[in-house]
């Protein structure tokens, strides 16, 4: 807190978080916890979102950070085409801001998610009615071509 006095730091006891995250998750930019907390919260918030596939997600240490979407390796459904790749692109984005620096890239790529998102396919876990469905690569396939589509 104190090299970044703008942020706002409140410490709540992990079930009033879990609380408060379903009541106005907007209220939260970063949570902070130790790891089974912010397993079991992330969880939650992909609940909220929808869908794991849309929750990225990185462990931030002082010198190291790793990047993973937050339902991991679903291997239930690996090398079926159904996962939804957009954590994986999202944490990918991550690690171009919080690792590298690259802003411009970071926020590009999460553009072209959110036009997806607004306009493109639907892997099976958000599909709905009047959307087309695609698997994993049909989705990968319509995120690149909406970056293609900024330049």
């Amino acid at each position: 807190g104190r090299d970044f006095p703008d942020v706002q730091i409140r410490h709540i006891l992990v079930d009033a978080a879990a609380t408060y995250l379903c009541l106005n998750p907007g209220q939260f930019d970063v949570m902070v916890m130790e790891n089974m907390f912010g397993d079991i919260l992330s969880d939650q918030g992909g609940g909220i979102l929808g869908s794991l596939g849309l929750m990225p997600s990185a462990c931030m240490g002082p010198n190291k950070a790793y990047y993973e979407p937050s339902h991991g390796s679903a291997p239930d459904i690996a090398g079926k085409d159904l996962a939804n790749p957009m954590a994986t692109v999202l944490s990918a984005a991550m690690m171009l801001r919080y690792t590298f620096g690259l802003e411009d890239y970071a926020n590009r790529i999460e553009s072209a998610v959110k036009t997806v998102l607004a306009t493109g396919p639907r892997t099976g876990d958000i599909w709905r009615d009047g959307k087309a469905r695609t698997g994993t690569a049909g989705m990968g396939d319509a995120i690149v071509a909406a970056l293609a589509k900024q330049q």
